[in-house]
């Protein structure tokens, strides 16, 4: 039996993409949407961050950016959205702003939403497939990929990036990554992480970090 959930933030746009994905599925069971927290980009819409973020952007794309060309538009465009996100990823476990999350505070959220899935893989009974979808936002996709994934460089194993360009450049509209849990006969999990044609390794004992994390943004 093949089933397809879809888990989104509260965003209306979150929420229209997995409304497209879960419609055009092939599946036998079709789940409601749910909004999780773990999905959502924390911040504060009147604080420093968000104002940084949208300087960055106008000093990029500049006064002149609508009488450019759309290939023009699209190249500055690309250049802000990669400044935006490294500005972002540099905090590392610093809030950009009292009110908004660090990097490392949005990945943690990412992860306890992973580490549930974790669990649920365990209590699968034998022939369920389940397509789980989770429409959320580039700053936290960007985290989430730079705690996590280990990268091969020069045969030697390395944890996340220092830039966002190491991996391709930001999280396009649209663009996802896929994990995939399968359980064998023995109930032994792997996992695999799946992006942009790559396959990553994920750093397990750094998920159990992370949730350490967002079991402290409880509190």
């Amino acid at each position: 039996m093949h089933i397809i959930k879809s888990y989104i933030s509260d965003t209306p746009r979150t929420e229209k993409t997995a409304e497209l994905i879960v419609e055009e599925s092939p599946t036998d069971i079709k789940g409601n949407l749910r909004k999780k927290d773990e999905l959502a980009f924390h911040c504060d819409p009147k604080g420093r961050f968000l104002l940084n973020v949208m300087r960055i952007k106008k000093e990029i794309t500049g006064d002149d950016y609508d009488s450019l060309s759309k290939d023009e538009q699209s190249e500055q465009m690309h250049k802000s959205d990669l400044a935006q996100t490294n500005y972002y990823l540099n905090f590392g476990d610093k809030r950009p702003d009292p009110k908004t999350y660090s990097s490392v505070e949005t990945a943690a959220l990412m992860a306890r939403r992973m580490n549930l899935y974790l669990g649920m893989a365990k209590r699968l009974k034998s022939g369920k497939e389940y397509d789980l979808i989770n429409p959320t936002h580039d700053f936290n996709s960007s985290s989430f990929l730079k705690e996590i994934i280990i990268r091969k460089i020069n045969d030697k194993e390395i944890r996340g990036f220092d830039s966002i360009e190491e991996i391709g450049g930001p999280i396009k509209f649209i663009e996802a990554f896929e994990v995939t849990i399968k359980t064998d006969n023995e109930g032994k999990i792997s996992v695999n992480l799946l992006f942009r044609d790559k396959e990553y390794k994920i750093d397990m004992d750094r998920i159990d970090e992370l949730v350490e994390i967002a079991k402290g943004l409880e509190k």
